[in-house]
């Protein structure tokens, strides 16, 4: 278990503030990007199980290194603040979303770490106990498959490298909501593009070896 904590500290989006509704700290958003960055890069390197099979996951040549967004926390605080028990439909989404609900109140839970550690483990686990074709497709049948698999295919899209999210206390539940741009699990489309040698348009990461510089540029909110 994390260490409980209830700081508030927000330098990371400075107008997102427990005063302001928002329920995520710095050290929560710290903690899912870490995540997030981490398992990219095991899984750029072909370091977990391709569901039951006796085979890896295959390298990744394309997955970009993630940064933090006040923007799309800001989207994700529009939904977690309405404390919906079910993730958005699909459909619906301009950007990407990945929703988790936990069965406790958040006060009971300790802190934001924990949520976001909950939350992101749990996503990322989906890719060992249900596996994705070996040309990495997105396709109707992945996107429906059960157990579900898209949490973790929008964890890893290599083409995805923003991410904001914020949690929704909710009385006897919590949900966490983070979203996703620019949006991943687009059908016809590979998750990422497989190989071992790097083809990093920006360049490779100085942070996450084997994984991809991103584009810079400034958020508007």
């Amino acid at each position: 278990m994390l260490p409980i904590s209830f700081a508030q500290d927000s330098n990371i989006c400075q107008t997102h503030t427990k005063a302001d509704g928002y329920n995520i700290d710095d050290s929560a958003r710290n903690l899912i990007l870490d995540i997030h960055n981490q398992k990219r890069q095991a899984t750029a390197k072909a370091q977990y199980r391709n569901g039951r099979n006796n085979f890896n996951i295959r390298h990744a040549k394309n997955m970009m290194e993630m940064e933090y967004s006040c923007q799309m926390e800001e989207d994700a605080h529009l939904i977690a603040s309405k404390c919906n028990r079910q993730e958005t439909p699909r459909t619906s989404l301009v950007n990407g979303e990945n929703f988790y609900k936990i069965d406790k109140s958040f006060e009971l839970i300790g802190s934001p770490t924990n949520v976001a550690y909950t939350a992101g483990t749990a996503w990322f686990e989906e890719i060992t106990k249900n596996g994705i074709n070996r040309n990495l497709d997105f396709t109707k049948f992945l996107a429906n498959k059960k157990p579900a698999l898209y949490h973790w295919t929008q964890m890893v899209w290599a083409e995805t490298y923003k991410i904001g999210c914020d949690i929704g206390d909710c009385g006897d539940y919590t949900i966490l909501v983070c979203r996703y741009s620019p949006k991943g699990n687009v059908i016809s489309k590979k998750v990422y593009q497989p190989g071992k040698k790097l083809a990093c348009t920006l360049g490779e990461s100085q942070s996450y070896a084997t994984l991809c510089n991103h584009p810079q540029e400034e958020e508007q909110l």
